[in-house]
């Protein structure tokens, strides 16, 4: 009901009374209108007030999340409703409404690199994020950038929505990768060295990147013009890996300091390693003379220039000079008579050597030596020597001046004489002043001891021309000597005539030509090489060689006059060669005299870029 309404009030019978009547009016109660409640509310935001009065009724609020007129919406979602209750006496309907409780939204982080350097500059963290407005938060964060210098490993990020977004921090890891710095090798190279590949000296674990640096063309070095220490910088490829540098030392090739020597001809042979530099004691000599690693001075004469080539790394050919003193020896051996005191006298003439000379320990002013008298038939031996001590060489003999015998002299003037052992025979000087009767034979013999002593006849002939005996031993001085005596009935001479004569021996040597060829090398195709060649033997020398290349085959003669040393040049681009490696191969060497064979084989060749021997 509602309005006014009559009541009557109609008292029990009995009572003389008259019914009574009264009004009332009676309201219909409001529902008030709610006010101030938000339509939503993010689920993690913090308890709101709920607004009282609501309609001009004051009042109070029930339902979930409410206490105390305060709704809490954390623990909640969708749609909540809330009463609010009109205190009593204000004749006001309960009033509802509802809230929607939103969950918060996590946002999934994107544009944040899984890794990056300690090294690299800092970077700019992008928001928003899930169409979230907002900052980020953690180490190494500034003003939304993340600086990763002095962190490492996993680093958490944070990023935290701008307040009134219903959206949850959202967090993101980055790991911070400690950068690297290849161990990289080094090497020592000569200046002549050919092009080093780079990639020898990569540390294993950074294999890929780009060297720079003086020398560096792509992956190689070339020392050529380098010297010193040089810097070279190598650029990894790989992430996260610092620049390295490292040191090639390039070294000058050296010339060993040489010593030197002075020997006389008669001299045994000289061992080169005692001219060698201590500090590069292996290697190759050669020049006049030169046999293995001994200087045989038999022969030379003077200054002689000889060459030793190193086989240590980083060296260059040095040379070094050994002073070859000539042997005394002597001419116009006369043994005169006086056969009205039967005594007789030695003279003789002494050449060669360094004066002043010395006969017995005794100077002799000039050249020339006449002795005292010797009763005939006695022995002399007179001992020559010279200012350098290149004796002693020995004048020795019998005259019995009763005697017609004389066996004559030798020419001495260009002794010692010199033979190719392989010459089949040789001639020596006799100045053809024999003295014979008519029973008498004059020979020539080849034996092993000085002056007028035989010792072991070697070989033996009727003329001064001696066929070349086997079992020589080259470099060892024999002698020759005039023998007259009465024939023993086989044509030869009598040894045990008592008028036997024996000329001064004349000293020959026996030799074999021989070429030494330089070391190995490694060449361009494109280039040529002179190949250094060293001859033994008198001048002038022929060569003939020959090459075996991929089928072909060639032979050159090579010739060289008054000279000791020459060159063999190889051109690659004659056989259209391209690359490979070639030997060489040395067939014959020839002298003035005759043919010498020498079998030389150059060891093969190789180089990072078309080796050509």
């Amino acid at each position: 009901m509602s309005g006014s309404i009559t009541l009557t009030f109609t008292p029990n019978a009995g009572q003389c009374a008259n019914p009574a009547t009264t009004s009332i009016s009676v309201t219909t109660p409001t529902t008030p209108a709610i006010t101030g409640v938000p339509a939503s509310i993010c689920e993690t935001e913090a308890a709101i007030p709920l607004p009282t009065p609501q309609g001009g009724f004051t009042g109070n609020w029930s339902g979930q999340g409410v206490t105390s007129n305060n709704f809490d919406p954390s623990g909640l979602s969708g749609s909540i409703t809330l009463t609010f209750t009109p205190n009593a006496g204000q004749c006001a309907n309960p009033a509802t409404t509802t809230i929607s409780v939103t969950t918060p939204t996590t946002p999934a982080i994107t544009g944040v690199p899984a890794s990056i350097c300690e090294t690299e500059a800092a970077i700019p963290l992008p928001t928003p994020q899930g169409g979230f407005a907002g900052n980020w938060s953690g180490q190494g964060v500034t003003n939304n950038s993340f600086d990763p210098s002095g962190l490492n490993g996993s680093i958490t990020l944070t990023f935290t929505p701008n307040a009134g977004q219903c959206a949850n921090p959202a967090t993101t890891s980055i790991t911070v990768v400690l950068s690297a710095t290849p161990m990289l090798g080094t090497v020592t190279l000569c200046q002549d060295d050919g092009p080093y590949v780079l990639s020898n000296l990569n540390d294993p674990n950074f294999p890929a990147g780009t060297w720079s640096g003086p020398g560096v063309s792509g992956g190689n070095f070339d020392p050529a013009g380098q010297n010193g220490s040089v810097t070279l910088t190598f650029s990894p490829s790989a992430n996260c890996v610092n620049t390295a540098t490292t040191v090639v030392t390039v070294n000058l090739p050296v010339a060993p300091a040489l010593g030197t020597a002075t020997l006389c001809q008669n001299d045994s042979p000289l061992a080169l390693s005692t001219l060698a530099n201590p500090s590069y004691p292996n290697g190759t000599w050669s020049g006049p003379g030169v046999s293995g690693g001994n200087f045989d001075p038999t022969g030379q004469n003077g200054i002689v220039t000889l060459t030793f080539a190193p086989s240590a790394n980083c060296t260059m050919p040095a040379t070094t000079t050994v002073t070859v003193n000539a042997t005394p020896s002597f001419t116009a051996l006369m043994e005169p008579c006086d056969p009205a005191t039967q005594t007789y006298t030695v003279s003789f003439t002494i050449t060669g050597g360094t004066v002043p000379y010395t006969v017995d320990g005794t100077a002799l002013a000039g050249s020339a030596f006449t002795s005292p008298t010797i009763p005939s038939g006695t022995s002399y031996s007179f001992v020559i020597d010279d200012a350098n001590g290149c004796g002693p060489v020995t004048v020795s003999g019998t005259q019995d001046c009763s005697c017609t015998t004389d066996a004559g002299t030798m020419n001495f003037a260009n002794a010692p004489l010199t033979f190719c052992y392989q010459s089949g025979g040789f001639s020596v000087p006799f100045n053809q002043d024999s003295l014979l009767d008519n029973n008498d034979v004059l020979q020539f013999v080849l034996h092993d001891s000085p002056g007028a002593m035989l010792g072991n006849i070697i070989a033996t002939s009727n003329a001064p021309v001696i066929p070349t005996p086997p079992g020589l031993i080259l470099g060892q001085t024999y002698y020759v000597s005039a023998i007259a005596g009465n024939d023993d009935g086989s044509g030869n001479v009598d040894f045990a005539d008592p008028c036997f004569s024996v000329s001064q021996g004349i000293p020959v040597v026996f030799y074999l030509p021989t070429v030494q060829v330089g070391n190995d090398t490694s060449i361009c195709a494109s280039d040529c090489y002179d190949i250094p060649l060293q001859f033994t033997g008198a001048a002038p020398f022929y060569l003939g060689w020959d090459s075996l290349i991929q089928q072909y085959f060639r032979w050159k003669c090579i010739y060289c006059q008054s000279c000791h040393g020459s060159t063999l040049q190889f051109c690659p681009a004659d056989f259209n060669i391209t690359s490979g490696v070639v030997t060489i191969e040395i067939c014959a060497s020839v002298d003035t005299n005759f043919w010498g064979v020498s079998i030389v084989a150059v060891p093969p060749l190789t180089s990072p870029s078309a080796p050509v021997w």
